[in-house]
């Protein structure tokens, strides 16, 4: 199975621009974001991103560019991708030479603004207007192909020097551990204990960010089904919540928690009455299912 990860490599602009105390920079200055994509978790947060398994040597790379508090647009050299250097370093081996990510293949290039008054060109890659921001998808590759072992690493990316004229730009790093495979097991149960920590909480969108790390981990856990279940019922987002909670309800978890309840609730809360009520007979009389049935259009109507 193909593991797919991220990182955000986020570069502060203290070090390297003066602000006139509105936030605006006073001289221009653009800053540089990577992105490793991820399937489930869409874009990353700021934390240490986790690999299972040794041998990657490939990997999709988003790259951002923004002008986002700018005063003056921002010409880009021409490929800009290609004056972009991607640093690779193992953090807990510093014996280990650093290497570069070389830059295989572009994709979409987008571009977007960070302010409804921002006037921009969106068709225009060449600029960055004030309050602008521009997306590409990369492929980046390791230059001595050789796959990545076990450990702590960092991942710095910069603009190549000289090649934005009297334009300021930063670096900064983002950490991410690669772990052998037979370590996934405990990786999943951390994130999956996590995720029940947050949802206990209270906080359903915390706790579906570590069901989905789980999930990318280990893609046919009863469990990591049911916690994603449970996440997407706390954020009312029903549809997907059927989604997961029959799959963890196919398999082992059938008479387990409240688990038919809860499968139940999203169901009604989707129009689909007659199977809310056929899973609540799974674990009860008929008289209390339809009790229960009652009880659960009272709440959803409440809530």
């Amino acid at each position: 199975m193909k593991a797919i990860f991220i990182f955000l490599l986020l570069i502060s602009s203290a070090a390297f621009a003066q602000s006139d105390g509105s936030g605006i920079k006073s001289h221009p200055y653009i800053e540089v974001y990577c992105i490793i994509k991820t399937s489930t978790s869409g874009y990353p947060k700021y934390e240490e991103a986790v690999v299972y398994y040794e041998g990657q040597t490939q990997f999709e790379v988003v790259l951002s560019l923004s002008n986002e508090n700018g005063i003056t647009q921002i010409v880009l050299p021409e490929d800009f991708e290609r004056h972009i250097i991607l640093e690779l370093k193992k953090k807990d081996d510093l014996k280990t030479p650093k290497e570069n990510l070389e830059i295989m293949d572009k994709g979409i290039v987008n571009k977007y603004k960070y302010k409804e008054a921002a006037d921009y060109d969106r068709q225009n890659f060449k600029v960055l207007e004030p309050g602008t921001g521009m997306r590409a998808s990369l492929i980046g590759k390791l230059n001595n192909n050789r796959p990545l072992e076990s450990g702590l690493y960092e991942l710095r990316c910069e603009f190549k020097e000289g090649s934005l004229n009297h334009v300021k730009s930063g670096y900064g790093g983002h950490r991410f551990r690669i772990v052998k495979p037979e370590m996934k097991d405990d990786l999943r149960a951390y994130y999956g204990a996590k995720g029940n920590q947050y949802f206990h909480a209270n906080q359903p969108d915390k706790a579906l960010e570590y069901y989905q790390k789980a999930y990318e981990l280990d893609p046919s856990n009863s469990d990591v089904y049911a916690g994603l279940g449970y996440a997407y019922l706390g954020l009312k987002d029903y549809r997907n919540a059927v989604i997961y909670l029959e799959k963890a309800l196919s398999k082992e978890l059938k008479g387990k928690s409240g688990l038919p309840g809860a499968l139940a609730r999203a169901y009604l809360a989707t129009g689909e009455e007659k199977k809310a009520l056929d899973t609540l007979r799974l674990i009860m009389t008929e008289d209390d299912a339809q009790r229960s049935l009652q009880e659960l259009r009272i709440q959803l109507r409440n809530q």
